[in-house]
């Protein structure tokens, strides 16, 4: 009798099954959800349905060199990219953002001299939580990434326009079709 009380206390106990976790991400649909604006994106830069803007730096700089915001037909950011390094190290990180101008996912990477390498990959749910990080390490090591906050561009448009890091940036201008 004690042994079928507590069977069917675990059997009412709730799951989450909202939860991504290392087993399901794969297949989740707030992952799935996130793929999809992805998707949505690539596509759209693809077909050249996106204002796509670019600024360089103006100098020689061990930071940030290139920066790409691309907007929809209402201004939205959709998507970010950043590019830079130094004399030791590069990196470059994509931002894909939904129809409302949020962040739903991040492919960061970067590598080393040291021949190490990083690639981080970020889903976000629809109001912008973080929801499930992967990372692939190989080499000594790396930190960067999984430790600045400011590593996930939330306003790309204000980062587009101020530029980031020591680096001066020149005037945007429209990516050729």
């Amino acid at each position: 009798m004690l042994q079928l009380l507590v069977w069917a206390l675990i059997v009412q106990v709730p799951n989450d099954s909202n939860e991504v976790t290392a087993t399901n991400w794969r297949d989740h649909p707030a992952i799935q959800s996130a793929r999809a604006v992805y998707a949505q994106v690539t596509k759209s830069l693809a077909q050249h349905r996106l204002d796509h803007r670019r600024r360089y730096s103006v100098d020689e700089c061990y930071d940030w060199s290139e920066l790409r915001l691309a907007t929809d037909a209402t201004n939205t950011a959709r998507y970010f990219y950043c590019e830079g390094g130094g004399q030791d190290s590069t990196q470059r990180q994509s931002f894909y953002y939904d129809t409302s101008g949020i962040l739903r996912f991040a492919l960061l990477a970067g590598a080393a001299v040291t021949d190490s390498t990083i690639e981080t990959r970020v889903w976000f749910d629809e109001e912008g939580h973080e929801i499930y990080r992967t990372n692939e390490e190989h080499g000594p090591g790396w930190t960067w990434i999984n430790d600045d906050p400011d590593t996930l561009i939330r306003n790309p448009k204000e980062r587009f326009e101020k530029g980031m890091g020591s680096c001066k940036f020149g005037r945007p201008k429209k990516q050729k079709k």
